[in-house]
């Protein structure tokens, strides 16, 4: 925190997390001590004072004072640190990528993108941009499959005569017939025909 490298916890997240989290220890004191020590007595004279001088029926009852600063920033804090771990949880394992879905990772990011001070919308798409992209993707890869099928298809099949993949072998012609009998022959046939 002072500029120099922090050893141990300070060079994971979830270690900075408690070392901001420890720093901040004072302020939520002070907090404290001004909720239970200006904020309750203050609303605590505000209540009494509307019990004895209003002539409004619906204020009488009782009522328990509870000032909640302090507690509610430790919950947020807290909050945030497990919303983060869930994050990384998700993006990290492929199969809490299928469990969660497109729709639900983004959800995710959507609600951590709210807590920055940029505009949501620009950094994650909405539902349905989302749907829209899992519809392109599913008929690419419908057609990644129909075009494998295809050419695993025309590998399988014999191939038609005259056509090799390459070079002909050397006994081989090149429709496919062995080489040998009178079509083998390097010399020209006789001229009598026998």
């Amino acid at each position: 925190m002072t500029g120099e490298n922090t050893p141990g916890a300070g060079c994971t997240p979830s270690g900075t997390s408690m070392l901001i989290s420890n720093a901040g220890k004072g302020i939520k004191q002070v907090i404290s001590n001004i909720d239970h020590n200006v904020i309750m007595p203050a609303i605590e004279r505000l209540y009494q004072d509307n019990l004895r001088y209003s002539d409004d029926p619906d204020l009488i009852g009782d009522v328990n004072i509870v000032a909640k600063g302090a507690n509610s920033l430790v919950i947020k804090e807290a909050e945030a640190v497990r919303r983060n771990e869930f994050l990384q949880v998700v993006l990290n394992s492929p199969v809490a990528q299928q469990i969660v879905g497109m729709d639900g990772a983004a959800e995710l990011l959507r609600d951590q993108a709210r807590h920055l001070s940029g505009n949501v919308d620009r950094i994650v798409p909405d539902r349905q941009q989302i749907s829209t992209i899992q519809q392109q993707q599913n008929m690419i890869s419908e057609l990644q499959g129909q075009l494998q099928g295809i050419m695993g298809a025309m590998q399988g099949q014999p191939q038609a005569p005259g056509m090799t993949q390459g070079p002909a072998p050397k006994n081989m012609l090149p429709d496919g017939s062995q080489v040998g009998g009178r079509e083998g022959n390097t010399m020209s046939p006789r001229p009598n025909g026998v």
